[in-house]
C-alpha cells in the first residue's frame, strides 16, 4: 500500500539517511513535496525552521 501525503500535514522529512526532522508539507507540485522542518536539536531552543524539498520516500507519516 502506498502512502497518501497531503498539504499540511505532518511528517518526518529523511536530510539524510541518517537524521530526521519533524515538519509539514506546505506544498505538492509534480510529486515534489515542498516540507518546512525544524532543524535544532535542543527543545529549549527557539524553532530554526528549513524549506526543503524532496521526493516521497523522504517523507514519513508522523503521528500527534
Amino acid at each position: 500500500m502506498q502512502e497518501t501525503f497531503s498539504v499540511g500535514e505532518y511528517i518526518y522529512f529523511w536530510y539524510d539517511k541518517k537524521e530526521k526532522y519533524p515538519g509539514r508539507i506546505i506544498s505538492i507540485q509534480n510529486e515534489v513535496y515542498t516540507c518546512e522542518i525544524c532543524t535544532n536539536k535542543r527543545k529549549s531552543a527557539g524553532n530554526d525552521l528549513e524549506i526543503v524539498r524532496g521526493s516521497k520516500d523522504k517523507l514519513e507519516k508522523r503521528i500527534i
